[in-house]
């Protein structure tokens, strides 16, 4: 899930509007907008205030940071190990 689907997700589950979640995230309702559609990804300093206001769990914004990343990025998977020196070889 990408961070964007988790902040509406959580959110949703608060009965919370954007524009409330917004308010208080202290950003506009069309940044908070960018940032559940995926298209844009928020700075460290905002992520950690999400994690707070939500009352999220660290791990789980984090594992959703790097995936929407990666998907940002046109990346399907984390390379294992020696897969950069396979692909190096070939």
């Amino acid at each position: 899930m990408t961070i964007g689907k988790l902040i509406i997700k959580i959110r949703e589950e608060k009965k919370m509007l954007q524009g409330e979640l917004a308010k208080k995230l202290k950003i506009s309702q069309s940044f908070l907008s960018d940032i559940e559609k995926d298209n844009r990804m928020p700075r460290l300093d905002l992520a950690c205030y999400i994690i707070e206001v939500l009352d999220l769990n660290r791990d789980e914004v984090c594992d959703n940071l790097i995936f929407s990343y990666m998907k940002s990025k046109g990346i399907d998977k984390i390379p294992e190990e020696g897969d950069a020196e396979q692909q190096a070889n070939d």
